[in-house]
C-alpha cells in the first residue's frame, strides 16, 4: 500500500521572478499566509517489482502515474500504477527503459533497451498491450510525449545510435511517422511535448562556430500549419536544456545553462524566453506545466554534505513552493496534471530513490 504523509506547507515559499514580465508577482502577506495554511499530501508509491529504485515521469488527469524502474545492472521495467490498481508491469525490460508519457484515455509511451544502438520507442494501452511503436525496421528511437488525440512526438537515430543528432518526429495512428524538417544549420533535434492542439516543442542542436563545441543547444516549435520555429539559444553545451513541457494555452516550460548554472524558463509567443530562475538557488529546471500556470520542476540547494535536488510548484504569479520529501537527501517534480496533482521522485533515508505523488491543496 502506498504510505501518505499529510503536512502543511508552513514557510516552505519564496518569491521570484514571473512568467509574464508584464504582471509582478504577488508576494503579499496575504498571499504568504494562504501558502502557510496549504495542504500537501505526500504519497509514497514505493518501490515495485523488487528493483533498486524507481521514478514516476508522467501523470493523466485521472491520475494513472507513468514511470520505470532502475539501478545499477538491474533489467529495467517501465510502469503504469494508479490508485485503483496499484503498479501494472508493462513488460517493457532493458538497461534502458522508462515510461516517459501517458495521455487521458490510459495509453502509455515510453522506451527501452539494452543500449542507445538498440532503444525503442514503445505504447501500450489495457486493450491492446505492449506494441513497438515505430515498428521493426525504423533505427533506434525514443518517444518522450503523447497527447489526448494520441500524437507521439520523440527522437530517431540517425547513424545507428540515438546520441547521434536525431531526428524529431510525430507519430499517430491516422498518418504514421513523420519527421519534423531541421532548419539550415541545425545538425539534429528532439520532441520532447505535445499539446493537444499539436504544437510540438523541444531541443535543437545547431552549428556555432563561436561555441568552443562549434554547435549550441536551441528550443524550437513545430506545427503542421506554420512548421519549425527557432525559439532562440539556451545553452552552448550539451545538457538538459529546451522546451520540455507545453499547456493547452501555448505556454511552455524548460531550462537553459547561462554560465554552467542550469536555470528553469518560461516561454510565449508574447513574452518569448524569460528566465524563472529562483533567487539563491545553485540550479533550476522547469519540468512541467498546467493550463493554470503552475510549473514544476526541481531547484538545487547548498547542503552541509554538498549539494541536494528540491521538487518545487511555481505558481502563476511567480511564487515558488517547496515541496517536502522522503528526506533531506533530495527530490524532484517531472509533471502536473490539471487537477495539481504532482509526480516525481525522492530519496528516502536510507538512499533508495522512490516514486512519489503531491496533492497540494490551497495553493494558489
Amino acid at each position: 500500500m502506498p504510505r501518505k504523509v499529510f503536512l502543511t506547507l508552513g514557510a516552505l515559499w519564496m518569491a521570484a521572478a514571473c512568467a509574464d514580465p508584464a504582471a509582478p508577482p504577488d508576494v503579499s502577506s496575504a498571499l504568504a499566509a494562504v501558502v502557510a495554511s496549504a495542504q500537501v499530501e505526500l504519497v509514497d508509491l514505493g518501490v515495485p517489482f523488487g528493483a533498486p529504485g524507481a521514478n514516476a515521469n508522467a501523470i493523466n488527469a485521472r491520475g494513472d502515474v507513468g514511470g520505470g524502474t532502475g539501478g545499477g545492472p538491474f533489467a529495467h521495467r517501465s510502469f503504469l500504477w494508479s490508485e485503483r490498481g496499484g503498479f501494472t508491469d508493462l513488460g517493457a525490460v532493458g538497461l534502458n527503459n522508462q515510461a516517459t508519457g501517458v495521455n487521458a484515455s490510459g495509453t502509455v509511451v515510453g522506451f527501452a533497451g539494452a543500449s542507445d544502438a538498440d532503444v525503442r520507442s514503445f505504447a501500450w494501452d489495457d486493450r491492446d498491450g505492449l506494441r513497438d511503436l515505430l515498428g521493426p525496421t525504423a533505427g533506434p528511437n525514443q518517444a518522450w510525449g503523447i497527447n489526448a488525440r494520441g500524437d507521439v512526438v520523440g527522437n530517431l537515430g540517425t547513424r545507428g545510435f540515438i546520441v547521434n543528432d536525431p531526428l524529431p518526429f510525430v507519430w499517430n495512428e491516422r498518418g504514421g511517422l513523420t519527421l519534423i524538417p531541421l532548419l539550415t544549420g541545425w545538425l539534429g533535434a528532439n520532441a520532447i511535448a505535445v499539446n493537444n492542439a499539436g504544437v510540438v516543442v523541444g531541443e535543437a542542436k545547431v552549428t556555432n562556430p563561436a561555441s568552443p563545441s562549434g554547435w549550441s543547444i536551441h528550443a524550437f516549435q513545430w506545427t503542421k500549419q506554420g512548421g519549425t520555429l527557432d525559439l532562440g539559444q539556451v545553452s552552448i553545451s550539451a545538457g538538459p536544456t529546451g522546451l520540455a513541457a507545453i499547456n493547452e494555452r501555448g505556454q511552455a516550460v524548460g531550462t537553459m545553462i547561462v554560465g554552467g548554472q542550469r536555470r528553469a524558463i518560461f516561454w510565449s509567443a508574447a513574452t518569448g524566453i524569460v528566465d524563472i530562475h529562483p533567487d539563491g538557488m545553485l540550479h533550476s529546471q522547469a519540468m512541467d506545466i498546467n493550463d493554470r500556470g503552475q510549473v514544476v520542476g526541481v531547484y538545487t540547494v547548498s547542503t552541509p554534505s554538498g549539494t541536494s535536488g528540491r521538487a518545487y510548484i511555481r505558481s502563476p504569479a511567480g511564487l515558488f513552493t517547496e515541496l517536502p520529501g522522503l528526506s533531506s537527501l533530495g527530490s524532484v517534480a517531472r509533471a502536473i496534471n490539471e487537477a495539481g496533482e504532482i509526480v516525481g521522485s525522492s530519496v528516502d533515508e536510507g538512499g533508495q530513490v522512490h516514486p512519489v505523488l503531491w496533492r497540494v491543496r490551497g495553493l494558489p
